[in-house]
């Protein structure tokens, strides 16, 4: 995934979800990708859902973490974006 990550969020009591990896790929533009690791050397390929604007992606972030994903290992860049969204 080209772009800068802004967050990965992860639901800690059912790790074989996968986690969700959100994504700035341009002014405006956003991708959310959802991977799941299925052994230790076998990943599959994420799917991504594009967003193209600031409240929708932030409206999706919220919508997860309402059904139980958190924050994995809070970095600068999601601190920023989480202020953005005002989670």
């Amino acid at each position: 995934m080209n772009g800068q990550l802004l967050l990965t969020l992860v639901d800690h009591g059912k790790p074989f979800k996968g986690t969700w990896k959100i994504y700035k790929e341009a002014d405006n533009r956003y991708a959310a990708c959802h991977g799941r690791s299925t052994g230790a050397c076998d990943q599959n390929p994420p799917s991504c859902q594009a967003f193209f604007s600031t409240r929708q992606v932030c409206r999706f972030a919220e919508l997860l973490q309402f059904h139980g994903w958190a924050i994995d290992g809070p970095t600068p860049e999601s601190q920023r974006f989480l202020q953005v969204c005002a989670l």
